[in-house]
């Protein structure tokens, strides 16, 4: 892997050995401009780590952007804490691009071995909540 997670708050507290461990749970996945990488209701299936180029954030028909997403930043957690369980927005690749994917059945993995991600992902979602209050609805 070319990508290392101590470039990302999420995981910058752990141990590079314990990096390395998730790392070992990575996939990485190439995405084309204009490529989505998941749409408005789509069922979540994976949380990704934007490695390289950028991603747009828009919700309904209109399309209206709502966020710009670039290295280093986290895409798709939001939809594995919602009751709904189905994404809310859609995200499309800006340009060439690159994501780091852990899948669902990883991610229980990961929160099991280390509690204190899933408290760290659930501040991270609270703070983008914040930020988006207006910009969802």
């Amino acid at each position: 892997m070319k990508y290392s997670l101590s470039h990302i708050s999420l995981f910058a507290w752990l141990s590079p050995e314990e990096r390395k461990n998730i790392e070992d749970f990575c996939q990485e996945k190439i995405l084309w401009e204009w490529e989505y990488l998941f749409r408005e209701w789509d069922e979540p299936q994976a949380i990704y780590i934007v490695t390289s180029g950028s991603f747009s954030i828009y919700k309904g028909e209109d399309k209206k952007e709502l966020a710009i997403v670039e290295r280093g930043e986290l895409l798709g957690e939001m939809a594995f804490f919602w009751e709904e369980k189905e994404r809310n927005a859609s995200i499309v690749a800006r340009e060439d691009s690159e994501v780091l994917v852990l899948l669902a059945f990883s991610i229980a993995q990961l929160f099991w071995k280390y509690p204190e991600l899933h408290e760290k992902l659930q501040d991270i979602i609270h703070a983008r909540q914040e930020e988006n209050k207006n910009k969802w609805f």
